[in-house]
């Protein structure tokens, strides 16, 4: 069975229960010597088969029921609960084992069919590219740096007269008159040295020794180390490109040295629609060749439904000579060969020559113009709306901070602390922090109503090292979009919670920020003294959890716990909904 063709998903699923029933029945008739003792350990080997042969679900599932099984064989001693040292080992050993075994395969697997993936996108490619070649009417053929034809496409057989057995092998110069070989010399002394060779236009001699005009361009073929070790050449009949050329050169000498040089398209038409001239720029504009708009009319350039009206709109000039356009400069919509649209200025004249009538429109592409425009419009937009939420998010920070001088002076009176003063300075710096972090956003093109809590916190970790001095900090946070709002009161609350950690506890300081179910919970704790018995901060005479508690009800719609962690030291918890409703619930980490 080959790495890249996996089994059917029956067999893998079918071979993983199989293996996983067969460790347990080798487990059972081993129980009588065994007991109730690491029952886990016997299935690591069908676990290791399983996710060898079949990959990441065969892997699990022969996990699962290697791990139901084990607990199957301590029912009868530990009613489904892991006790004893070995067993609690073997348990721990079984689960790694296998999650490494597991995951280790699953890469495996993915490996196996990318490179699968790409290998069949390497033959399909190939493929093409060979059928491309096949099927050119261009005349496409390989050589070496010496000269030698190593390929040979159908094209190059009708446009030389040889087939491929009867030139790969052979001297290019088969192919070059004689007094075209010091060309050949210069192209290839150009392509030994590394140079670009220039698409020209020569002479080519045929099998029956007649001379054929070609265009060809010649490109380098480079090995791994970008050295070139050989050239393609495509080469195109241009004889009968060359005859017509002939016969309109003197039609095209009358307004070719006018119009050539114009940056705008210029297109001449007669009284049918027919184009008669183009310039440079035309081609440019549409994407057309001369020869393929000259000799159609000119509706070719127009999408629906004025391509479909424009042959009407001339006969009604003609019968009645009132004009619509001609004379009068104004917007109109064109089509190029791609079948883009895009808007242009339009300027149509009418001429007499030799009592033929002409009409010349003269066209220039507005379209960067009119991106230029929609641009502006939609920086404006976007900067009204900008300072309109940036006056918003001052206007709430300015009453926070109004609220939180308020509730100072309200407990202190006239004499505030300097602490206090300083407390209320630190929740100015996160409120700036969390500001900054919202103008980025909005620079960015970002959403300006939302904010990422875990962005949010990182942008306030300098803050908060401010505050902890030596104290070391420990910061995890989910990732989870939250209101600007509510991501200023998370801010004024971590720097307040930290705060109080730094101010009554010791130890590292533990900041987490954790969501679950449609709940965000803010947690901090410390080491050791703990809250002291019968605490109740509705009594306590801090301003710190005052303002914890009014943030965490009236801003964020949740509530503050306090308690005393396990292992010593404080836990402030606050829970709230991410949504505009829901109750909070035990989803915190501490």
């Amino acid at each position: 069975m080959s790495i890249f063709a996996p089994p059917p998903v029956l067999r893998q699923y079918g071979l993983a229960l199989a293996c996983t029933i067969a460790a347990g029945l080798i487990r059972l008739a081993f129980q009588p010597w065994m007991d109730g003792r690491v029952p886990f350990l016997m299935f690591l080997p069908a676990v290791l088969f399983s996710a060898w042969y079949g990959g990441l679900g065969p892997g699990l599932l022969s996990t699962v029921l290697g791990l139901v099984l084990g607990l199957a064989f301590m029912l009868p001693h530990f009613a489904w609960q892991v006790h004893g040292l070995d067993n609690l080992l073997s348990f721990l050993v079984y689960l790694l084992s296998a999650a490494l075994i597991v995951g280790l395969a699953a890469s495996e697997r993915i490996a196996q069919e990318r490179a699968a993936f790409h290998a069949r996108q390497a033959t399909m490619e190939h493929e093409r590219l060979a059928a491309l070649i096949e099927g050119s009417e261009d005349a496409i053929f390989t050589k070496t740096l010496d000269g030698i034809i190593t390929s040979w496409n159908k094209g190059a057989e009708r446009l030389y007269g040889y087939a491929s057995e009867e030139v790969i092998g052979k001297p290019l110069s088969l192919l070059v008159p004689a007094e075209r070989q010091e060309e050949l010399a210069c192209i290839l002394d150009s392509l030994k040295q590394g140079e670009p060779v220039k698409p020209f236009e020569t002479l080519r001699k045929r099998k029956d020794g007649s001379l054929v005009e070609v265009s060809v361009s010649i490109s380098p073929i480079k090995d791994n180390a970008g050295c070139v070790i050989a050239a393609s050449t495509i080469a195109r009949n241009i004889s009968e490109r060359t005859r017509m050329e002939s016969l309109v050169r003197e039609r095209e000498m009358r307004l070719r040295a006018i119009v050539e040089t114009a940056v705008d398209a210029i297109i001449t038409i007669n009284d049918q629609g027919i184009i008669e001239t183009v310039n440079l720029a035309t081609e440019r504009m549409f994407g057309y060749s001369s020869e393929e708009m000259i000799g159609k009319n000119v509706s070719m350039l127009m999408p629906s439904p004025y391509r479909e009206e424009h042959d009407a709109y001339l006969a009604y000039y003609r019968a009645t000579g009132e004009r619509k356009i001609i004379g009068i400069g104004r917007e109109v919509e064109a089509q190029r060969k791609d079948g883009s649209v895009f808007p242009l200025d339009l300027a149509v004249s009418e001429i007499n020559l030799k009592g033929k009538r002409l009409f010349t429109g003269i066209i220039r592409d507005i379209t960067e113009r009119k991106r230029h425009q929609r641009e502006i419009e939609v920086l404006n937009a976007h900067l009204q709306r900008a300072m309109q939420e940036t006056h918003h998010r001052v206007k709430n920070n300015l009453q926070v901070m109004a609220a939180m001088v308020e509730l100072l002076l309200s407990s202190h009176g006239e004499q505030v602390p300097a602490s206090e003063i300083k407390r209320i300075g630190q929740q100015i710096l996160s409120l700036a922090a969390i500001h900054n972090l919202l103008t980025q956003q909005a620079k960015a093109g970002g959403d300006m109503e939302s904010i990422d809590a875990r962005q949010a916190l990182e942008k306030l970790l300098p803050v908060l090292q401010a505050v902890l001095g030596e104290r070391p900090l420990t910061f995890e946070a989910d990732t989870a979009f939250i209101l600007v709002q509510q991501a200023t009161s998370l801010a004024v609350l971590a720097n307040e919670m930290v705060s109080n950690a730094v101010k009554h506890g010791e130890g590292p300081i533990d900041l987490n920020f954790s969501v679950q179910e449609g709940q965000a919970c803010l947690s901090v704790g410390d080491r050791v003294p703990g809250f002291p018995e019968g605490f109740d901060p509705g009594r306590a005479a801090n301003i710190g959890l005052e303002l914890i508690e009014n943030l965490s009800q009236w801003d964020l719609g949740g509530k503050a716990t306090y308690e005393n962690r396990a292992d010593g030291g404080a836990l402030v918890r606050i829970e709230f909904p991410l949504a505009a409703s829901g109750n909070p619930t035990e989803n915190c980490v501490d």
